[in-house]
């Protein structure tokens, strides 16, 4: 009896679990369906709160609501080990969380209302109220003038402006007029400028001088589009930049033999240096062109002479030497400041004007028409040189220079007669050369007082250019 009475009451006592059990999940069920219609409804509040601040445009309310989250409800289900679950919902946010939200809701309602405010102030500032003529006015003015309506500020204030018909056609004429005279103004510039442009007209070779640049035609480097107008251009130039034959009659303390003692030491410096031929000349000019034009003492005048050619080294060469090395040439008897303010000087007296056609770029024209040969060329660049150390050469353009130079210079390699080509290019003729052959031949004749010239063109560099010029004075002498 006792057995049967415990498995009855084991039996409903299972079934009272069983009941609870069953119980406990639909409460669960419903609570947990409860918390998920509290989050879709929240949702929902987000969303048309989101809506309400949109329609109002206010940025503040729009983060505020943003900012809220809704109350979500958590659920945790555990099973104990006699098999009884247990459904525990709790809150995620805290109480500080809920006052926090309740506050921002109220400052964005305060937000909501004082831009209310603003935008309906603002809405009466923007519409504007323009004054319509009176009929009698319009009626004595026969002329339509524009009538301006006010458009409310929601629209994007704008101003409307309306005009007769008359008005629009008049304008849009005047508009057609302008544009027209501007077309009829722009092909006359074009006609002027092809009437006024340059024309590059092709040389007119005399009878027996042949078109030595027709073969430079595809080598971009030798210009032979534009080499008539350059080197008419540089003959032009030469005759600006001749210095005063005379000017040693204004110098109190100077002599043309000191002058000639300068020239031979700078030449000595600029075969040490290595420099380019361009850059003596240029040198030899800057010194004669300031002499021209200042008095100069003897302390000062070798300051002169190493200035300019630094800055004929600036100008003229790629990689130029530095100042420290000019004063070592100078024995170190001048400072940086001293060079320095010495060729501030003399560019300012010559105007900062350096551009010198020398006889070297002279006496590459000629030899095209010589065919380059390299030792008539050596020979002349020797005979070309002449002209810096004596003075009588000052007043003798460096284009006749060059073309003495390569004259002498045939005659002494015995390579034929002055020719029409060498004639044409050169620009002067035997009889116009002869004179100033005369002078070259005149130097050579009288013993040699420039060293530091004659021992740089005796070397192999130079194919010992001055050796032969004496050994063939000496024969023909």
């Amino acid at each position: 009896m006792t057995s049967q009475i415990q498995t009855r009451r084991a039996a409903a006592l299972s079934k009272h679990l069983d009941q609870e059990n069953a119980h406990a999940v639909a409460l669960g069920g419903k609570i947990a369906a409860k918390a998920i219609s509290a989050k879709v409804s929240t949702v929902g509040l987000k969303a048309s709160s989101m809506n309400v601040a949109a329609d109002g445009k206010i940025a503040a309310g729009k983060q505020a609501i943003a900012a809220k989250k809704p109350l979500a409800v958590v659920h945790q289900v555990q099973v104990q080990s006699n098999n009884t679950k247990v459904v525990k919902a709790t809150r995620a946010r805290s109480q500080s969380a809920k006052k926090g939200s309740v506050e921002t809701a109220k400052n964005a309602a305060k937000a909501t209302a004082v831009h209310a405010e603003i935008a309906k102030g603002a809405r009466a500032d923007l519409v504007k109220v323009v004054k319509k003529p009176s009929t009698a006015a319009i009626e004595n003015d026969k002329t339509v003038k524009p009538v301006a309506v006010a458009v409310p500020a929601a629209s994007k204030t704008k101003v409307v402006i309306k005009s007769s018909p008359k008005t629009r056609a008049a304008k849009a004429a005047a508009a057609t007029q302008e544009q027209s005279s501007e077309a009829v103004e722009l092909e006359q510039e074009k006609v002027q400028q092809v009437i006024h442009a340059p024309v590059m007209m092709e040389p007119v070779y005399p009878e027996g001088v042949d078109d030595l640049d027709a073969e430079d035609a595809c080598d971009p480097m030798m210009l032979s589009e534009y080499v008539v107008e350059i080197f008419e251009y540089m003959k032009k130039l030469e005759v600006e930049c001749m210095p005063n034959p005379n000017y040693m009659e204004s110098q109190k303390e100077l002599k043309w033999s000191m002058r000639d003692i300068l020239i031979d030491w700078l030449i000595d410096i600029h075969n040490k240096f290595r420099l380019l031929p361009e850059t003596l000349y240029l040198t030899v000019n800057i010194i004669d062109r300031f002499l021209s034009l200042r008095v100069v003492s003897l302390v000062k005048l070798q300051l002169v002479g190493i200035t300019s050619m630094f800055i004929a080294a600036k100008y003229e060469e790629v990689i130029a030497p530095s100042i420290k090395n000019f004063i070592y040439m100078a024995d170190n008897g001048y400072t940086d400041e001293e060079i320095q303010r010495a060729e501030r000087y003399v560019l300012s007296v010559l105007e900062f004007n350096l551009q010198y056609p020398s006889s070297m770029s002279f006496l590459r024209r000629c030899s095209k028409a010589e065919n380059y040969n390299i030792q008539t060329r050596t020979l002349g660049k020797y005979l070309m040189e002449i002209s810096l150390v004596d003075h009588r050469f000052l007043d003798i353009l460096p284009s006749h220079v060059a073309a003495a130079g390569l004259f002498l210079a045939r005659r002494m390699l015995d390579q034929g007669e002055w020719d029409s080509n060498l004639a044409f290019y050169s620009g002067y003729s035997e009889v116009e050369i002869q004179p100033v052959c005369d002078m070259m031949l005149e130097y050579l004749n009288k013993p040699c007082k420039h060293e530091a010239f004659f021992k740089k063109y005796a070397s192999k560099k130079f194919m010992k250019a001055s050796v032969f010029v004496k050994e063939w004075m000496s024969k023909n002498a």
